[in-house]
């Protein structure tokens, strides 16, 4: 080799190389090599985790739904109320307990057939149903940002008044209808003047003091809307003295979040299908894993559906579900049970369709645009003959 060529090639072999290249030996094609695993590795790791994060806020986007659904809308709390007659329910317990409790004072008015009458006219499932759908306006406002307290102010102090004085009413009607007391009767009586326990009226008796002892009796007795000015500073958990939304303080901020986490997920999902796409080795393998993953959830949703349905069903044909309680008030907390549980259904199957849906659509779409191949080699164009040149 001549001076100048040897010069040549010496200098060719100390240039650098491009990075990408840059290896001598057997040792740097080893660290190349291992470059590329970790690469590859730390790619198929961030799909995996994308894929995770894309499940994770399908089930956001179903589970936040559901409890806005279920919870979060006061209408749909006012007609489970009041389809399944939870205030004629509520109602008859009150008037229940207030009258088990008279059992151990035998001399309660409360104990008589009449005065519970004129109570259940006075105090009934209307007054009750307006009562509660005013809490539960005001306990929404509070929760919806909209006030810094619940804002119900409900006064049935005259309410009160009127079945006490009803009761008061009957009283005196009971004295009037009673027969004048004889001499051997009035030997008997041993200063009782309670008309629904005498059988004869004493002479002299003064009937508007009586009554008016039995409409205090009424009006004081504390089974029987202890407090009847309802605010929302009066509502408190039992062997607490904090209000109720004082111990529930965290509530608003979790509605508020409720109402915005459909849409939170959904955003986050999207952004989540299009990385998996584009980071996936190809954009066809990324989408068949987002399709798939998306019929997985649909499935899965629809299966939790048919679970609740089968519950539901399970639950009603069990009667004595609650042991020693109210069957009107076990029959009415299960029809309540009904339906939320239908509500979160037609939820869970309305989403398990959608996704279904729409991975089944994403695979029909690889599907038909699958490349085709029709022969593995290509056909070799024919060379022509080339002619060969004549003897010379």
């Amino acid at each position: 080799m001549a001076e100048g060529e040897v010069a040549i090639a010496t200098s060719r072999e100390d240039r650098p190389l491009p990075a990408e290249m840059n290896w001598s030996g057997d040792g740097g094609a080893l660290r190349q090599v291992q470059y590329t695993g970790f690469m590859y590795f730390l790619k198929k790791l961030t799909i995996g985790l994308f894929a995770l994060l894309f499940s994770v806020c399908l089930v956001g986007i179903v589970i936040s739904t559901v409890l806005f659904t279920a919870l979060g809308k006061p209408n749909n709390l006012k007609e489970w109320i009041r389809d399944n007659k939870i205030y004629d329910v509520a109602i008859n317990s009150i008037l229940d307990k207030a009258t088990n409790n008279s059992l151990e004072n035998p001399s309660s008015a409360l104990n008589q057939p009449e005065i519970q009458k004129v109570i259940k006219e006075t105090l009934t499932s209307e007054v009750a149903r307006t009562t509660t759908e005013q809490i539960i306006d005001g306990t929404y406002n509070w929760m919806r940002g909209d006030v810094d307290k619940p804002n119900y102010a409900i006064d049935l102090t005259s309410l009160k008044n009127t079945f006490a004085e009803k009761a008061g009413n009957v009283a005196e009607q009971r004295f009037v209808s009673l027969p004048i007391c004889t001499i051997t009767q009035l030997r008997q009586l041993t200063g009782i003047t309670d008309p629904f326990v005498l059988s004869c009226r004493p002479p002299g008796i003064n009937i508007a003091a009586e009554k008016q002892k039995i409409t205090d009796q009424i009006f004081g007795n504390q089974d029987l809307l202890p407090d009847p000015i309802i605010t929302a500073d009066t509502i408190k958990m039992s062997g607490d003295n904090k209000p109720v939304y004082k111990t529930l303080k965290q509530l608003p901020w979790l509605y508020q979040f409720l109402q915005k986490a459909p849409w939170i997920f959904g955003i986050l999902a999207v952004l989540l299908a299009i990385g998996i796409v584009f980071i996936s080795p190809s954009r066809r393998k990324g989408l068949y894993r987002v399709a798939v993953s998306l019929m997985i959830n649909g499935v899965l949703f629809g299966i939790s559906a048919l679970f609740i349905i089968i519950a539901t069903y399970w639950v009603g044909s069990n009667k004595d579900l609650i042991k020693n309680a109210n069957p009107d008030l076990q029959s009415a907390l299960i029809g309540l049970g009904k339906s939320i549980a239908n509500s979160i259904d037609n939820v869970l199957l309305s989403f398990s369709v959608v996704f279904i849906v729409l991975g089944g659509a994403v695979l029909l779409y690889l599907y038909w645009t699958r490349p085709k191949f029709h022969n593995l080699q290509p056909e070799q164009p024919e060379q022509p003959i080339e002619e060969l040149p004549p003897n010379l």
